[in-house]
């Protein structure tokens, strides 16, 4: 077994391969339906963004932002015209295909 599959082994199961012993692991995973204690929390929610972006932007910025806002614009951006990879990954990945037999036809621009 490789070594850096021991230690993700080792991690996901909380015993130590080596040792033989069990290592301090927790996880706990909860899940809240907010609407199910709070029914109008969507219309608070949207008040308070709405609230948050009529305030005027700070010095240097053209608005304000809300969390997650510039992820979910760059998301719909990559989705329209596609992910930008920097010309030397790009070269890398014709020159992988060639490699190993891939055909690179849908790689070409």
């Amino acid at each position: 077994m490789r070594r850096d599959q021991r230690r993700r082994d080792e991690y996901a199961t909380g015993r130590s391969a080596r040792a033989r012993e069990e290592v301090p692991a927790s996880q706990t995973f909860i899940a809240i339906d907010v609407l199910r204690m709070q029914p109008e929390f969507r219309e608070r929610i949207d008040w308070l963004i709405d609230e948050v972006k009529s305030a005027a932007p700070a010095s240097g910025y053209n608005e304000v932002l809300v969390a997650n806002e510039p992820e979910l614009r760059t998301e719909r951006e990559r989705l329209k015209s596609g992910i930008p990879i920097p010309d030397g990954t790009y070269d890398a990945l014709l020159t992988a295909a060639a490699r190993f037999g891939v055909d690179d036809s849908g790689l070409h621009e």
